[in-house]
């Protein structure tokens, strides 16, 4: 069988008269479907609408669950310093008035042009640094930032994606417990030696 792209699914599966018990998706098919931004956003959201009405449980792994948490966050913390912003902007010192104000124009630019707005590590690191030694109260800036405008908002997030895209975590730690992995996993075929002469 040839690899199809997601607008095909449906019809392939129909068409080899497939029924398929469950699928692995990785980090980035989860990402572009729950991130409207991404160029390939409609065609996964179909290809988990296909899987969704055909009763196809969604299988993924902790580091997928990983990598999908880090890219939220990278998106999530734009928001947050935006929201920061907006409540602590009239009480920051020029260089931190300056810089977030910024940021503020042009994660707008980027949002108003659909295009993604996920900050780059290095930028994060680098507004954490500016943050950090402005206090208001007994918290700095960047703690704030975290605790009242990032932390509630990617929180929920795993959970919605599972609930959504009707996702089944597959664990394979000793100590985890799982109904597809009920035992250590196995090789399940062994391939002969082919022996040269």
């Amino acid at each position: 069988m040839k690899i199809r792209g997601f607008s095909e699914l449906g019809s392939s599966i129909e068409k080899n008269n497939l029924n398929p018990n469950g699928c692995l998706a990785d980090t980035s098919v989860l990402l572009a479907a729950s991130y409207g931004a991404d160029a390939h956003n409609e065609e996964c959201e179909t290809a988990f609408n296909v899987l969704s009405k055909l009763g196809v449980t969604i299988y993924t792994n902790v580091s997928v669950k990983h990598e999908f948490l880090e890219f939220q966050r990278r998106i999530t913390i734009a928001e947050a310093l935006i929201d920061f912003y907006s409540v602590y902007g009239s009480d920051l010192p020029f260089d931190a008035d300056k810089k977030l104000k910024a940021h503020q124009a042009t994660h707008r630019k980027r949002v108003d042009e659909e295009r993604n707005t996920k900050m780059e590590v290095e930028q994060i690191s680098n507004f954490a640094k500016l943050l950090r030694p402005l206090k208001f109260g007994d918290r700095n800036s960047w703690k704030i930032v975290c605790e009242d405008f990032l932390e509630p908002r990617l929180t929920p997030v795993w959970n919605a994606a599972v609930k959504l895209f009707n996702i089944t975590e597959l664990k394979v730690r000793e100590s985890d417990k799982s109904p597809i992995l009920s035992s250590n996993p196995e090789a399940i075929r062994t391939f002969p030696t082919v022996n040269q002469r």
